[in-house]
């Protein structure tokens, strides 16, 4: 999407769209960093909670495939359909519909937790766009 030479990575955790997005991330669960890799979106993940309520690994887990579906998704646009997101919120927009898609799927307990991700991520979103 950026001009970059393609691989997994870069798509996901390298890309100045895909950085975006993971900084968003990092200023919901006040992270040091964003993560720049499966591995430091793991170690980063561990210490993640909304409003004192621990997001749990699986949560967690759930957000990066979004995320990295969203960021896929727009890139394959863009290659095939010569298609460029209309905005950048967009991919965080995309992201929480595949997270409320794939909250059935999980076990009811984790549902609550999904959802308080959701509307967390809604919120972040706002606050980004209000700050631009």
């Amino acid at each position: 999407m950026c001009g970059q030479e393609e691989d997994t990575k870069h798509i996901v955790f390298e890309c100045p769209v895909a950085k975006i997005q993971w900084a968003m991330i990092r200023d919901l669960f006040n992270w040091e960093e964003i993560p720049d890799s499966v591995e430091s979106f793991i170690r980063l993940s561990s210490r993640a909670n909304i409003d004192n309520t621990k997001i749990t690994q699986q949560t967690m887990i759930i957000l990066l495939g979004a995320i990295s579906w969203a960021l896929w998704l727009a890139r394959n646009n863009l290659v095939f359909n010569n298609k460029l997101p209309a905005s950048l919120f967009n991919l965080t927009f995309q992201s929480i519909i595949l997270i409320q898609k794939w909250s059935p799927l999980s076990k009811m307990k984790s549902r609550g937790v999904l959802e308080l991700l959701v509307e967390a991520l809604k919120k972040q979103m706002k606050e980004t766009q209000d700050g631009e």
